[in-house]
């Protein structure tokens, strides 16, 4: 009985591994070298290394991407008026927060309730935006160098670029992502592109 109790697993097993197909592709775009910042108030921590960006820079970036953004995105034919209104209050919460004193911890996604008022009713939708403005900001910040990096307490000194392509039961993925030196993945960010079976690519 045993055997037989044994005999199955086994072969459940491999069944199971027989129908996980998945690939990953990892093709390299570019190194990138940590630079010198004039302050390293924001942290960023994920699978055990630490980085650091700059406040000023990140206010300068912020406020580049809120005009883009504006202009391209967030046109009225996804949101009216009051939400724009409510994107720009949110934006502006987000810059007094990220300028205030003292160190602080960026998580993913974006933490409002730190933020904004929690009786505020903002839609989804709103804080989706804002929240990929914020993760907009860090892409920016790895892509260019403007970032101390730690491990263990050791410095690093540069970061990988590269775009990956996963592959997995009829569903495919390209992203763009951002590893350390001792390859542990520190942020995914777009161009994003899923595709799955029978249906069409998504950006």
């Amino acid at each position: 009985m045993k055997t037989i109790i044994l005999t199955i697993l086994i072969f459940l097993a491999l069944l199971s591994s027989g129908q996980n197909q998945s690939t990953k592709k990892i093709e390299l775009l570019k190194i990138i070298s940590s630079k010198s910042l004039p302050d390293t108030e924001l942290e960023y921590s994920v699978n055990g290394i630490v980085l650091r960006f700059s406040k000023s820079l990140s206010l300068k970036y912020l406020d580049s991407l809120q005009l883009r953004n504006f202009e391209t995105t967030l046109d009225t034919s996804a949101f009216s008026k009051q939400d724009l209104e409510n994107v720009a209050l949110l934006i502006k919460s987000i810059r007094e927060y990220l300028n205030s004193s003292g160190i602080i911890k960026l998580t993913v996604p974006l933490n409002f309730d730190i933020i904004v008022d929690k009786d505020a009713n903002y839609s989804g939708a709103i804080l989706g935006s804002v929240n990929s403005l914020h993760d907009d900001l860090i892409c920016q910040m790895l892509d260019s160098g403007e970032f101390n990096i730690f491990s263990n307490g050791i410095k690093l000194h540069s970061i990988t670029k590269a775009h990956v392509v996963e592959e997995d039961l009829g569903s495919r993925s390209e992203t763009i992502r951002y590893y350390s030196e001792n390859s542990k993945e520190l942020k995914t960010c777009c161009p994003c592109y899923f595709l799955l079976s029978n249906s069409s690519k998504k950006k």
